[in-house]
């Protein structure tokens, strides 16, 4: 069992780490997105794939990273590179890590990039997880969201992973999206359910500044959905699954027993996760950074072996205390308070004095040791944690 000092107190326990890495390409800008991507060449593909790789080496070995638990590919769309390059890309990590001891490997795709040369690359270095960005079948969506996915398609894709033996999938889905009903988000639920996914992410549509929905949105004046109807909509997807055996395991995220993501489980429990690749994020030692998000920085950086980070924050004892709150809460089993005591070496009531208020006014549940948010009131999870964070 690992020991790990966290202010001075020594902690035993199996605490997660995971590495994530970034690959800013795409085939196409979706107009909703504002993650760091961009389209590019093969070539210029390869030259990203070499310094990828570098960057993962350089930090593995300033942080000598021995062991971890979860490896996390996402973009961009991971997919979109050539087979050969993300073959480079797995066979550094298989000289690096001991593929088939990692808990959980998750790799990102696009519907359309299925087929048995990929999957079987999968298969053959150890993925055990592939998150497939659906985000709605509803074709009245996609001058919207400038991408809508084909359900007969992806039911034939759905077959090779089925047939190479890959059950472990996991479906992305955008609601409230303008012009939609709760009997359209149906639509999308019972074509995702009919394909056996065993974990199903949902996200409320938001615009965010710098997309090209922004612009769209603003030129044309399309009108966003109401709160009462994204709330209705939220609603409606959580009692649906729950129909299905899926359960909420996070304020977005719905699984099948077992099938949380493990990964995604290290960032809400504030373990220590490693970013590679420009844009990608870290925690570690207390130390939360972004790597650069300009390619030829990033290019540079490594070229001097140096981390491409120009900026870390330290987080104290009390923004530690904070991030774990705002984090551990929205996962629906909430937050273990003798674990937090003792981690934090301190008591989680007097720290944080409105969660008794709170408690009483029964927007917090403390039961079995655990607090959480009861969750007729998970839709405005953020203003409850303000409330506790900031009085």
């Amino acid at each position: 069992m690992e020991k790990k000092i966290i202010y001075g107190k020594i902690l035993i326990g199996d605490n997660m780490r995971g590495i994530y890495i970034h690959i800013p390409f795409c085939r196409k800008i979706c107009n909703y997105c504002d993650f760091y991507k961009m389209v590019v060449s093969d070539k210029f593909k390869e030259k990203f794939t070499e310094y990828l790789i570098k960057d993962l080496l350089l930090t593995k070995e300033k942080y000598q990273i021995n062991k971890i638990n979860t490896i996390y590919i996402g973009g961009g769309t991971p997919s979109a590179m050539p087979l050969i390059l993300l073959e480079k890309l797995f066979l550094s990590l298989a000289r690096e890590f001991e593929l088939n001891k990692i808990d959980e490997f998750t790799i990102e795709v696009n519907p359309e990039d299925i087929n048995y040369e990929l999957i079987s690359l999968f298969k053959k270095y150890g993925v055990t997880r592939i998150s497939i960005g659906v985000q709605t079948f509803n074709m009245n969506c996609y001058n919207i969201l400038g991408r809508v996915t084909d359900y007969n398609m992806l039911k034939e894709k759905i077959k090779i992973l089925n047939t190479l033996g890959f059950d472990n999938y996991s479906f992305d889905l955008i609601y409230a999206v303008p012009n939609t009903s709760i009997e359209d988000l149906t639509k999308d639920l019972d074509k995702i359910l009919s394909l056996n996914p065993k974990h199903i992410s949902t996200y409320s549509l938001i615009l965010e500044e710098r997309t090209i929905l922004s612009k769209k949105i603003e030129l044309d004046k399309i009108e966003l959905i109401t709160e009462e109807l994204d709330l209705k909509m939220y609603d409606h997807i959580v009692d649906y699954l729950k129909r299905y055996d899926f359960t909420r395991y996070e304020t977005s995220n719905f699984s099948r027993a077992g099938y949380e993501s493990k990964h995604n489980l290290i960032y809400w429990n504030c373990d220590e996760y490693y970013g590679v690749g420009p844009a990608a994020s870290s925690f570690v030692n207390n130390l939360r950074f972004t790597k650069v998000n300009d390619i030829k920085k990033y290019y540079d950086f490594i070229d001097k072996k140096t981390e491409p980070v120009v900026e870390y924050e330290y987080l104290d004892k009390r923004r530690f205390m904070e991030d774990y709150i705002m984090l551990g809460l929205r996962k629906t089993k909430g937050i273990n308070v003798p674990v937090f005591n003792e981690k934090f070496n301190t008591n989680l009531f007097k720290e944080f004095n409105k969660i008794e208020e709170l408690i009483n006014e029964n927007s917090i549940l403390y039961e079995n040791d655990f607090i959480k948010i009861n969750e007729k009131y998970t839709y405005i999870s953020n203003h409850i944690i303000g409330k506790i964070l900031f009085g």
